[in-house]
């Protein structure tokens, strides 16, 4: 019982197993950075791959936000050039596979079984549009190409999404999209858990 110290980083999401995706500080090329991996609950760090052209940006590497039930899948995103992002997945069996670069993009949650990946991409001019991506890493967008929002949650089987666009919150489910409108304009409604019915 008590508290663990981890130590300088940040936790994220936790796995069945008690795996927790986050990030912690390392030492990298001479520099502190903050570095994507996982913990077990006794505080020891598992460091993830970063992908080609990952470079740290005042002070971040990578990060892991969301783990699949059993640790085997995180994802999150890492850092390039020009303070961009890039979404990324790790399986203990693929290692670190970038899922988008061309804009900046991140992973916000995982399925269960770590096949379905939640988040966001930026369009040329800046904005977050909600997208996923399905078991072959293929990127979907959840309505369409310019609409404002994130993808916060995907349900532990994989079939809902839930997050927000413009001034309301979703969820998506196989055939249908639910809109949560808000009451006042520019209020926010951030869904970000969905269970396995919608």
């Amino acid at each position: 019982g008590g508290v663990v110290d981890f130590g300088p980083g940040n936790l994220y999401d936790i796995s069945e197993n008690h795996l927790i995706a986050g990030e912690k500080l390392i030492e990298y090329q001479g520099q502190e950075v903050l570095q994507a991996g996982y913990f077990t609950t006794a505080g020891v760090f598992t460091a993830i791959p970063n992908p080609a052209g990952a470079t740290p940006t005042d002070g971040f590497l990578s990060t892991a936000y969301a783990i699949s039930a059993d640790g085997s899948a995180l994802a999150g995103m890492s850092w390039r050039p020009g303070w961009a992002t890039e979404a990324i997945k790790w399986t203990s069996s693929t290692g670190t596979v970038s899922l988008y670069n061309a804009n900046s993009a991140r992973v916000n949650s995982l399925s269960q079984d770590g096949g379905i990946a939640g988040g966001w991409i930026t369009a040329d001019f800046g904005n977050r549009i909600p997208v996923y991506w399905d078991q072959n890493n293929t990127m979907h967008y959840v309505t369409n190409a310019d609409e404002d929002g994130e993808v916060m949650g995907v349900s532990p089987n994989g079939q809902y999404l839930c997050g927000y666009y413009l001034d309301g919150g979703f969820v998506k489910g196989p055939n249908q999209i639910y809109t949560i409108p808000a009451q006042e304009p520019m209020d926010m409604i951030l869904a970000n858990y969905v269970n396995g019915n919608g």
